[in-house]
């Protein structure tokens, strides 16, 4: 079920998943294995679900990760259209999709892959941006790691 907002949108929420000590970041990627794209782990809400917890759920269900600290002051939230039933052009009797993600450190690197991906890795910032392919994707990673540099300058002092 995609259950949607007030304004009509399909709920989703991720988690930008990241481990590595402050300067030296990695995210996880995950790749679908039917468009071969790169993305963070998201998914739909459930019903009545709010979206960090959604996120958090998702999280858990396609990496594994059960201890995701999530970092204060990061939430994004992206909208593009999709298509009912994947068919058609984009536009036509298409609906919006709202993605709401958050940033999320990982204890270490360990992680499960799930059965709704075919690879998955830890990728510095730059390889992160360049192994997204959509522009919406890399300005949350962009956002991302500016959050991760300004907390560790602010740890610094």
């Amino acid at each position: 079920m995609n259950p949607m907002g007030r304004d009509g949108a399909v709920r989703a929420a991720g988690v930008v998943v990241f481990t590595g000590p402050p300067g030296r970041e990695r995210f996880l990627l995950l790749r679908n294995p039917l468009h071969r794209e790169w993305g963070f782990p998201k998914g739909h809400l459930e019903e009545g679900e709010e979206d960090l917890a959604g996120a958090l759920r998702e999280a858990r269900e396609e990496t594994g990760i059960e201890e995701i600290e999530i970092e204060p002051g990061f939430r994004v939230e992206i909208r593009y259209p999709v298509l009912r039933g994947g068919r058609g052009r984009v536009g036509e009797a298409g609906l919006e999709k709202k993605v709401v993600y958050f940033l999320g450190r990982s204890p270490g690197e360990a992680h499960a892959l799930s059965a709704e991906h075919d690879r998955s890795e830890w990728f510095t910032p730059s390889q992160a941006l360049g192994r997204l392919k959509h522009g919406n994707l890399r300005a949350v990673a962009r956002r991302a790691a500016a959050h991760l540099r300004r907390a560790a300058r602010t740890k610094v002092r």
